[in-house]
């Protein structure tokens, strides 16, 4: 998993963060797939790397104004959320055997 900062000036006061997983190509892998899963999503987008067949689930949120921990704990449970959902959908998108 990678955190990624944006909007940042001297490496503090960003103004968003994305939480990003990767997945490496399984043979089921494809630009379908990630449309599949971005029809029905509203907090994340999964992409489809044609060089490398990977596939990745992103999830962005701003910080502007601060994050407080109330805030923060949402949006780690807003990723969780978001994991476990990937979760299902691999699962009725299994990798050939």
């Amino acid at each position: 998993m990678h955190d990624l900062f944006y909007g940042c000036q001297n490496n503090s006061n960003c103004t968003s963060l994305q939480f990003r997983i990767t997945f490496a190509q399984d043979g089921t892998n494809s630009a379908a797939l990630a449309n599949e899963w971005n029809l029905k999503k509203r907090f994340s987008t999964m992409s489809f790397d044609p060089n490398d067949g990977t596939l990745a689930i992103s999830y962005d949120f701003s910080t502007l104004g601060g994050l407080n921990k109330a805030n923060f704990a949402d949006v780690v449970d807003w990723w969780q959320t978001m994991m476990g959902e990937a979760n299902k959908f691999f699962k009725e998108h299994p990798a050939p055997k």
